[in-house]
C-alpha cells in the first residue's frame, strides 16, 4: 500500500483535484488570460506552452519609424534654410579714405580698437598712413562706424568704435597703418589679432581676444604683450636694460630670439610645459634685461635662432 499511494497519490485526494480543476477553468483571470482579447491591434495572441504563462509581447510601435523618417527630412531642411539665408546675406567691403600724418624721428601711436584686427608695418620715415575697412552685411541696418584719428605733436591717436552689432548684424574695422621703422605703439583691442612686422621702439600691446604677432623688430625699455584669450608670437630681438612682459590667459607663448641674446628669464606654466632651447635661466654674458613669459593654460616656448 505505501508503494502503491506512492506512485499515485492524487488518487488519495480525488475530490479536491477534480474541484480544483473545476475553479480553474472558471476563473475569470485565466479566461482573460488565454480566451478572448481585447480588440488591440498592437498585441500578439499568446501562445501557451506546456502550460507556461507566456504574456502578451507588443508590437514596435509605428511613431519609432517614423521618428526615423522625419527627423533626417527635417535636418535636410534646416541645412537647406541656412544655406539660402546666407546666399541673400551679402557681406560689403568699404575702405575708408587714407589718412597721412607727417611725423618726426619715432613717433608714437595710440590705438582704441574694439571691434576688428590690426595690422602694422613699415612705410615712410617721416608719415604714418592709417587705412581703415568696413566690413558689414546686407541683412539689416548697417552698424555705425565711429572713426578718429588725430594728431598731437609726434603722437598718432586712432579711435575705433562700432554700434549695432549683433550676431546677424555684423560689423568689422580692420586698420592697416604704416610706420617709420623706428616707432612706439600702444595698442588696446576688444577682439581682434595685432600683427607688428619691422617696427623697432617701445611696445605695449594687450587685446582681449585675439592673436599677437610680432615680426623682425627689437623692442626696447618696458614692453609688454598681453592677451586675455590667445597666443603670443614674438620673433624679434631684445635691447639691452630693458623689462620685457608676455603674458596670456589662455594661449601659448613662442619667443624666437637670437643666439647671442642677453637676458634673465621667468618662465612658466600653470597647466602646461616650459621649453627652453637656451638651457638656462641665465642667458647670455652679463644679461642687464629682464624677460617674463607666462600663461595659465597653454606652453611657453623659448626658441633660439
Amino acid at each position: 500500500m505505501e508503494g502503491k499511494d506512492m506512485q499515485h497519490p492524487e488518487a488519495e485526494y480525488p475530490e479536491r483535484s477534480a474541484h480544483e480543476s473545476r475553479a480553474s477553468s472558471r476563473d475569470p483571470r485565466a479566461q482573460s488570460r488565454w480566451g478572448e482579447l481585447p480588440d488591440r491591434t498592437d498585441y500578439l495572441p499568446p501562445q501557451p506552452v506546456d502550460g507556461q504563462k507566456i504574456y502578451p509581447v507588443r508590437r514596435r510601435r509605428r511613431w519609432l519609424w517614423l521618428l526615423v523618417i522625419i527627423v533626417p527630412v527635417l535636418v535636410v531642411l534646416l541645412l537647406a534654410g541656412f544655406a539660402a539665408v546666407s546666399s541673400v546675406v551679402s557681406f560689403k567691403t568699404t575702405s575708408l579714405p587714407q589718412r597721412t600724418f607727417k611725423v618726426a624721428i619715432e613717433p608714437q601711436l595710440v590705438i582704441n580698437d574694439a571691434v576688428g584686427g590690426i595690422t602694422i608695418h613699415t612705410g615712410s620715415s617721416d608719415s604714418v598712413q592709417v587705412n581703415v575697412t568696413e566690413r558689414t552685411n546686407s541683412w539689416n541696418n548697417p552698424p555705425q562706424l565711429q572713426y578718429t584719428a588725430m594728431q598731437s605733436g609726434n603722437t598718432i591717436k586712432v579711435d575705433l568704435n562700432v554700434s549695432g552689432t549683433s550676431s546677424i548684424n555684423f560689423g568689422a574695422i580692420n586698420l592697416d597703418i604704416a610706420l617709420p621703422p623706428l616707432s612706439d605703439i600702444q595698442a588696446t583691442l576688444d577682439a581682434g589679432n595685432v600683427n607688428i612686422a619691422g617696427v623697432s621702439g617701445l611696445m605695449n600691446i594687450q587685446t582681449n581676444a585675439g592673436n599677437i604677432d610680432f615680426l623682425n623688430g627689437m623692442i626696447k625699455g618696458s614692453s609688454s604683450f598681453r592677451a586675455s584669450a590667445g597666443s603670443i608670437t614674438f620673433n624679434g630681438s631684445l635691447a639691452a636694460r630693458g623689462n620685457y612682459e608676455f603674458n596670456t590667459g589662455a594661449g601659448s607663448v613662442n619667443l624666437t630670439l637670437p643666439a647671442d641674446s642677453a637676458f634673465m628669464l621667468d618662465a612658466s606654466s600653470d597647466v602646461n610645459s616650459v621649453n627652453n632651447e637656451f638651457g638656462s635661466n641665465t642667458v647670455g654674458d652679463k644679461p642687464t634685461s629682464y624677460l617674463r613669459a607666462h600663461t595659465d593654460a597653454g606652453s611657453v616656448n623659448i626658441h633660439k635662432r
